[in-house]
């Protein structure tokens, strides 16, 4: 989801930058744009079970 990977830009930002990296973290519209730029080299999957693979 667009929430969960703004939650992992911050993350490694801040974990990169440190106190350098703003509080506010990245912008909320930051996952979107990310998405948009990049569509073509992203794709969505439903992660499944091993069980299912099987």
């Amino acid at each position: 989801s667009y929430a969960r990977l703004r939650e992992l830009a911050n993350e490694i930002c801040s974990a990169r930058l440190g106190k350098h990296f703003p509080k506010t973290g990245v912008g909320k519209e930051w996952p979107y744009r990310l998405v948009e730029k990049h569509s073509e080299r992203l794709h969505r999957f439903k992660a499944r079970s091993l069980d299912d693979v099987r």
